[in-house]
């Protein structure tokens, strides 16, 4: 899924008439197709995925398709700087 603030440039308290007005843009301008726009109206209409995806897009969460792309190089060292920085509370300091 594309983020739907970059396919519809709108601020996150946009309201539904400015949604509509990104929509017409969008569709003029061509540079995304039709699905993509309407998925992201879609998403932005329903409060809870609207809620969902400032919450993705602000923190950049990777989906797990994105995840499955990432080296597993990568990903064991997220794992281990994680992993390292848990402290065990029952070891003595």
């Amino acid at each position: 899924m594309l983020n739907p603030f970059l396919i519809l440039p709108i601020e996150f308290a946009a309201s539904q008439t400015d949604i509509l007005q990104q929509v017409t843009k969008a569709l003029r301008s061509g540079k995304h197709n039709a699905k993509q726009i309407a998925d992201a109206q879609r998403i932005l209409f329903d409060p809870l995925a609207r809620a969902t995806a400032e919450f993705r897009y602000l923190l950049n969460i990777p989906t797990l398709s994105e995840s499955k792309s990432l080296e597993l190089e990568s990903i064991n060292a997220i794992i281990d700087k994680q992993v390292l920085s848990l402290q065990d509370p029952f070891t003595e300091r």
